[in-house]
């Protein structure tokens, strides 16, 4: 049920029903900026400005005082359809509260709209609005004042992350530097009437209003985020001039604009299925959302607030298949400049800034690995490139726009290079990368045979597979240079007939992985690496593995294997909990956010009945969270780990349901 509701002149979408009862967050943001809370209307995030930055609060709450006494609400949050906006009401008596959390793209605040409405037919009221923010603990070591404007006169608060803290995954990590001191001003667009401190809580009243009956009044709780470029006086005096009721409609406009921008094929009304059409489409805010102004994907603010190459990928797989191809183009900027700045694509890089690369033989991601070392260019070669490839072969296929491609090549090429330096040393094979999500540890692999401590053991069937998938896209982009593939000189100085490298490598993706002595699965698939020390299959299925070739759109020799593939998979699905286990051993069910997206993209591409069963799984299972979007992971109960509202599991998702209603045909 939807329900549609005014805010002051203006008429807020229909709110969109919450599609589970699980993951109590939502997210609102600029690209610069980004805040969120839960469905009762009290946030517990803001970050900023950029989105390389730790979270600056432990909870707002917004209250209202009537005619004396203070009452808290329960705002019931839903997403306005059609946006990313989220709104909710509560009612006190005769006064109800509307809060509208909307943002604009590329803006340096968040303003949370509020509108009290005085229902009585007769009595009027005395209102004010009262706001608890509650800092994080003393030990964050973020700093924390009052701030006055340009009489002097304390209006809001000013919260301070300096550059002795850190901003990536909280501000005691000891990763990412924050590198410079950043700023959350808090405060009404009016002056309050107090302002006041008690234990770890400020308590921000605005003036009281007299509202007559059937009167309302509306005002905005405004969060500005900035460096020291100016003095919280100007930043007051920027807030004051704001108008809640143009802000929230400049947000709705803007949402709306943007899907409509997709294009008539691509209507989300051409899903049939109403819960499914809401998934796509709250997948999709959340996805625009994650990528940051400068292009990059953050894995997920709350958490992982680094621009993730391969979330970036998937994140752009459902924003293409739902018709929005512009993020792609950004991206491709984005990565060519970290290249250019850093020297290599990175696993993860900063937003806002080039002062950190995550790149997985980097020593500073040490800490991260077990055995006290850095990863070898073997393990960073794979993947990480190739998906940057593979997002320039997309949006090539998408737009046409080869203009785009070539003002990159340098980073292309050095992405194809790094790939064929090590295949073609080591037989036409590669290492797995240190950070493949089948593999990091969300869902254990250890019973497979995988330990992820010690990459340099085994041999990738997924790294080769996207390795074949960028080649051949390089081969064609080449073609299209007019240079030739069957005389190319790398970076290193090295000459390839890139034509016989591709069939090499093909050849050497069924010599080595295909197998058929498996009696549980006679016809034969691929499996997912081989063992280094005697060449020996692993004991255990990741059944994401064998069907991440086809998600990627590999070409292989043997189209038809493709099926066999699949369908070795599809048994592994458990019925009865619609799920699909990464490693489906004795006991252990649990899964990923995407492998059912893998696999439901897969099936209707081999044109398998199955599908049905799977998208029935995927729609009204439990992995789909309250605003749409999905988490990493998920126990065998279906309860989510604490990576949320994930662009990368969120894209193949949505690309998958996609392609079941056929979007863009």
């Amino acid at each position: 049920m939807t329900v549609e509701n005014k805010f002051g002149m203006l008429s807020l979408p229909p709110q969109v029903q919450h599609l589970n009862s699980r993951d109590d967050f939502y997210l609102v943001g600029t690209g610069l900026v980004v805040a969120g809370g839960g469905a009762d209307g009290k946030w517990g995030f803001i970050a900023g400005p950029h989105y390389t930055c730790s979270n600056y609060i432990e909870r707002e709450e917004i209250r209202i005082i009537i005619d004396g006494q203070e009452h808290a609400l329960d705002l019931k949050m839903h997403r306005a359809r059609g946006t990313g906006v989220y709104y909710g009401m509560a009612t006190v008596g005769e006064i109800t509260v509307t809060v509208v959390d909307g943002a604009c793209r590329g803006e340096t605040y968040l303003s949370r709209a509020v509108l009290v409405d005085n229902n009585s037919a007769s009595k009027e009221h005395i209102i004010s609005i009262k706001t608890h923010l509650t800092l994080i603990s003393a030990e964050s070591g973020i700093k924390d004042a009052c701030a006055d404007d340009s009489d002097g006169v304390a209006s809001g608060v000013v919260l301070c992350q300096g550059t002795t803290l850190f901003s990536f995954q909280g501000t005691q990590s000891k990763w990412v530097p924050n590198w410079a001191d950043r700023f959350l001003l808090v405060a009404y667009n009016e002056a309050p009437e107090t302002i006041y401190k008690v234990k770890n809580t400020y308590v921000l009243q605005s003036k009281p209003k007299r509202l007559s009956a059937g009167g309302s009044h509306h005002i905005a709780l405004a969060h500005y985020l900035h460096y020291t470029d100016l003095p919280e006086s100007d930043y007051i005096g920027k807030i004051r001039s704001m108008d809640a009721l143009k802000n929230v409609a400049a947000s709705i406009d803007e949402w709306q604009t943007w899907f409509n921008n997709a294009g008539s094929v691509y209507a989300l009304d051409k899903i049939k299925d109403q819960r499914a059409r809401d998934i796509v489409e709250g997948s999709l805010t959340i996805i625009k959302t994650n990528q940051t102004v400068d292009g990059g994907f953050v894995s997920d603010e709350i958490w992982a607030d680094m621009a993730w190459t391969r979330d970036a990928y998937c994140g752009l797989r459902g924003l293409l298949a739902c018709g929005h191809t512009q993020e792609s183009g950004d991206y491709l900027n984005f990565m060519h400049h970290k290249y250019m700045m850093h020297g290599f694509i990175p696993n993860a890089s900063s937003c806002g800034r080039d002062t950190f690369a995550l790149y997985n033989g980097n020593p500073a991601n040490t800490p991260r690995r077990q055995w006290g070392g850095a990863c070898p260019e073997a393990n960073s070669a794979p993947e990480t490139p190739a998906l940057y490839m593979l997002v320039a072969r997309d949006y090539l296929a998408a737009t046409g726009d080869l203009a785009a491609i070539k003002a990159v090549h340098g980073s292309l090429q050095y992405s194809m290079d790094v790939q064929l330096k090590h295949a073609v040393a080591n037989g036409y094979r590669l290492e797995f990368s240190g950070d493949e999500t089948e593999l990091c540890g969300a869902v254990t692999t250890l019973p497979a045979g995988y330990d992820y401590r010690y990459l340099e053991n085994y041999w990738s069937m997924s790294s080769l597979a996207l390795c074949i998938a960028s080649l051949e896209f390089y081969i064609d982009y080449l073609k299209k240079r007019n240079d030739n593939p069957e005389s190319y000189i790398s970076i290193y100085g090295t000459v390839y007939n890139l034509n016989s490298v591709l069939e090499n490598l093909k050849e050497t993706f069924e010599k080595d992985f295909w197998r058929t002595d498996n009696a549980e699965q006679p016809q034969g698939y691929h499996e997912w690496c081989r063992l280094k020390a005697d060449n020996s299959f692993p004991k255990g299925r990741i059944v994401n593995l064998t069907l991440f070739p086809w998600y990627y759109r590999v070409n292989v020799k043997h189209a038809e294997r493709v099926a066999c593939d699949v369908d070795s998979v599809k048994g592994y699905f458990l019925a009865d909990k619609k799920t699909l286990p990464l490693v489906p051993v004795l006991g252990d069910n649990r899964y990923l956010g995407h492998d059912l997206g893998y696999l439901l993209w897969c099936l209707v591409q081999v044109k398998d009945p199955f599908k049905e069963k799977i998208y029935d799984a995927l729609v009204n299972g439990t992995s789909a969270q309250r605003w749409g979007s999905f988490n990493e992971c998920y126990d065998a109960d279906g309860k989510p780990n604490a990576h949320n509202l994930r662009t990368f599991e969120t894209g193949v998702n949505i690309d998958a349901l996609a392609k079941y209603w056929k979007l863009g045909l």
